[in-house]
Formats: C-alpha cells, sequence, structure tokens
C-alpha cells in the first residue's frame, strides 16, 4: 500500500498481544502504518527516557505510613482488557496486523485524506490538538476526539457511550459525514480493492460485490434496490472492517506506570506526588476515577459545556441507539449476541438525566494536549483547578452538576500535589 507509508513514534504507549513476545516493557515502541511490522533496531527504540528510574533520594521520599497508606488504598493494574465474547478476532495476531492498517489507511475517507489516526495521534496519546477534530473537506466535529488507551477495558465507547462493542465505533466513523464520509457499501469496496488478501487471511472467502452499487447505505435508494443477501454480505466486510481495528486497538496499553511500580513496591515517587494520591482520594476525585484503570466506566454530569443543544444531553440521547446498531454487541453481525444482551440489560436501568458523559482513564492523562468532551482545557492543572474552584458549571451546559462535583474543594497547593499525582500515570 503505496500510499500509507508513514511512520510514528507511539510515546509511552505500548502495544501487546502480537508484538509483545519480542518488546522489552520499558521500549519505546516504533508503529509503522504500512502493515504493523515493529523493528527494534529503529532510531528510538532504547530511548534513556524509558529507562527504569532510580530510587528517589531519601530526603524527598514520603513517610512511611503515607506510602503504605496509598499502596492500601489503590491497587496496580493487572490486565489491560478484558475478554470480548461480541469480536472473535479481538486478540487475533493478523487481526491487529489488518487493523493497524487499516487505521493509517486515509483511503477510507470520502477524498482520502483521514484516517484513524489523523484525530487519533500516537504522539498525542492517540487523541488530537485540536479541541475539535476537522474530517473532510474541512468539517469540524462537535466533541474532542477521546484518547485511546486501554479500549479493551471499556464497556461503552466514546464520551456519550453511544458504542456498546469497540468495533462498531470505527464503522461509525468512517460513515460520519463530518469524519470520514463514507458511504456503507464503499467501505466493502474499498477493503476488496486494496486489503483483500489481508481481509481473508483472517476473516476468510471475499463476497462478490460487483453486482454492489458503489456508494450506498440504508436509507439511500441505491440500498433499497439491493438484496437481503448484498446487504448482509457488504455488513459482513464492514463488521470484520471493525473487527480488525477493534483487535489493533486494544494492544494500546497503559500499564506498568512509575505509579503501579509503586504500588508494587518501588520507592519512585516523591513526597508530594504521595500528597497528591492522598488527596486524590481524599477530595473525592477517585468516586469517578476509580479501580486500576482510573474509571468507574459511569456517566456523571460534571457542567462541561457543549457546542450545541443536541449534544449537551449526552448519554441520555443515545440509549435507544443501542439497541437498534446492527453493529452493536446484540446485532446481527455480533458474535455472541448473548453477550451483547447481557449488556444491554444495564441500559434500562441506566438515569436519563441530561448532560450524562462518560469518566474517561487517567492512565496517560498528562500526555494528552486537550481535555474534556468539549475539548476546553489544554492543562492538567486547569482541569484539577476547575473541579477545585467549586464553580462547576461552564456555558452550554445543561442539567445538574453532581454533587460529588459541586462538593469538591482543594487549596493550590493541594491542587499542585494532586496534578504531580496525576503526572505519574504516564504511560510507559
Amino acid at each position: 500500500a503505496a500510499e500509507v507509508t508513514v511512520m510514528s513514534v507511539v510515546q509511552g504507549f505500548k502495544l501487546v498481544g502480537f508484538a509483545a513476545m519480542a518488546l522489552s516493557l520499558n521500549a519505546c515502541i516504533i508503529v509503522r502504518s504500512n502493515g504493523g511490522e515493529f523493528d527494534d533496531d529503529e532510531p528510538g527504540f532504547d530511548d534513556p527516557d524509558f529507562d527504569d528510574l532510580p530510587d528517589i533520594p531519601r530526603e524527598d521520599r514520603p513517610d512511611d505510613r503515607e506510602a503504605q497508606r496509598v499502596r492500601q488504598l489503590f491497587e496496580p493494574l493487572t490486565a489491560t482488557a478484558d475478554p470480548d465474547p461480541t469480536n472473535a478476532f479481538a486478540d487475533d495476531a493478523d487481526a491487529a496486523r489488518f487493523g493497524e492498517r487499516l487505521f493509517n489507511d486515509k483511503r477510507f475517507s470520502s477524498d482520502g485524506t483521514i484516517a484513524c489516526v489523523s484525530c487519533h495521534d500516537p504522539s498525542q496519546g492517540f487523541s488530537d490538538t485540536r479541541q475539535f477534530s476537522t474530517g473532510v473537506g474541512g468539517a469540524v466535529g462537535t466533541r474532542h476526539s477521546p484518547g485511546i488507551v486501554n479500549p479493551g477495558l471499556m464497556k461503552f465507547v466514546l464520551w456519550d457511550g453511544r458504542a456498546d462493542s469497540l468495533w462498531s465505533q470505527p464503522v461509525r466513523a468512517m460513515e460520519n459525514p463530518a469524519e470520514m464520509n463514507l458511504k456503507r457499501t464503499e467501505i466493502a469496496h474499498l477493503t476488496i480493492e486494496n486489503h483483500a488478501s489481508e481481509y481473508e487471511q483472517v476473516f476468510g472467502g471475499m463476497p462478490n460485490l460487483l453486482d454492489v452499487p458503489t456508494a450506498a447505505s440504508p436509507g439511500d435508494l441505491g440500498w433499497q434496490r439491493m438484496s437481503g443477501t448484498q446487504v448482509e454480505q457488504v455488513e459482513d466486510v464492514v463488521a470484520n472492517v471493525g473487527k480488525a481495528i477493534a483487535a489493533f486497538e486494544r494492544t494500546i496499553t497503559c500499564d506498568g506506570t512509575r505509579f503501579d511500580r509503586f504500588l508494587q513496591g518501588s520507592n519512585n515517587l516523591t513526597r508530594q506526588e504521595v500528597r497528591g494520591a492522598l488527596l486524590f482520594d481524599e477530595v473525592g476525585c477517585a468516586e469517578c476515577h476509580s479501580g486500576p484503570n482510573f474509571s468507574d466506566q459511569e456517566f456523571h454530569n460534571i457542567g462541561i459545556g457543549s457546542e450545541n443543544a443536541a449534544e449537551a444531553e449526552g448519554r441520555a440521547s443515545v440509549l435507544a441507539q443501542l439497541f437498534d446498531d446492527p453493529f452493536g454487541g446484540a446485532g446481527m453481525h455480533s458474535d455472541d449476541t448473548g453477550a451483547g444482551r447481557a449488556k444491554l440489560d444495564t441500559v434500562d436501568s441506566e438515569p436519563t438525566d441530561r448532560g450524562l458523559f462518560k469518566t474517561p482513564s487517567l492512565r496517560g492523562v498528562t500526555q494528552r494536549p486537550r481535555y474534556m468532551h468539549n475539548g476546553s482545557f489544554d492543562d492538567i492543572r486547569r482541569v484539577v483547578q476547575f473541579y477545585a474552584s467549586q464553580d462547576v458549571r461552564q456555558e452550554g451546559a445543561v442539567g445538574e452538576v453532581a454533587s460529588i462535583v459541586r462538593d469538591l474543594s482543594a487549596t493550590r497547593d493541594e491542587q499542585d500535589d494532586i496534578a504531580a499525582f496525576l503526572g505519574t500515570l504516564e504511560c510507559r
């Protein structure tokens, strides 16, 4: 694929699974967009910044009791992905290699300028420096591109959780007019034209789509004229494209941070960082950013505004979509519809409050350029200050701000301590 030759360095994030056997945990990993080849002879592989840090000098070490208290409050991450029975190829090495190619392939956009990597930049924590990403034709999105960090641990994907499977999210991006702007049949045709051998190596034989319209999606006249078999064949290919990209994304992991190593007994945190960890729990941050991945995976109103009224509604506005998604865990292209339906059983009992958005993981948080679903902050200290100010309501926010957020407070010195702690969660 001559058009897809850019090479990028993943700063800090690890890729595991098909690459793990050959890679050091402390490596800066080279990711090639030309087919998933990893080369430890490339410049940057042994970046000294990723060497194990020496113990902190004794005079700057925390009190032993404080260190022990932190180790009691938190637990290191022991798994970077949960099983996904709805995707039979979730942990398939060939699928992940294929998915990486697709992730970087700009031909999967209507004008050949946008790929997944365009808005999920490895050098920016798989996020975007722009507040709102730009799609084909200069179209501007309405939410900030979330970082990709341990996505295999996420129950729902995107800020409002409108995708219940990791493999349905790429399909949404490809079909979104403000992102990659493809018709559903275009995705299938592009796969056959450019990646037939890779597809067949993972998923088996390609269907014959010669009589299928070049560019048609549900609701189009061309789609309505397709036979049921043609529709099923097209959607099978599209679903498999999503499953391959999901397999790749599941290899983007963040564990073994300085904080994880501290929890396992290393004396590698400063007094301020340990104070920050204790304050993180004490003032209430851990109420939502809980567990080893620092996310409760729930949806909360934290008073952040949105670009328009429809976007401001958040989780409540997308609940019905979860039951009608052909690429969802309970949809016809799922490899285990029972598991998909079990996940959706909890949706009916979810609150329908306005303005609820998903709690992101804080792993690698200081390696991202922007924060919040509207990308309104570009410095982690400003985020901490926003929460601690008790004036947590931006213009354009709707609904009632969660009480835990309203009640959170911290002095300026305490805010600095919390920000220092968050720096210990940087991905290696």
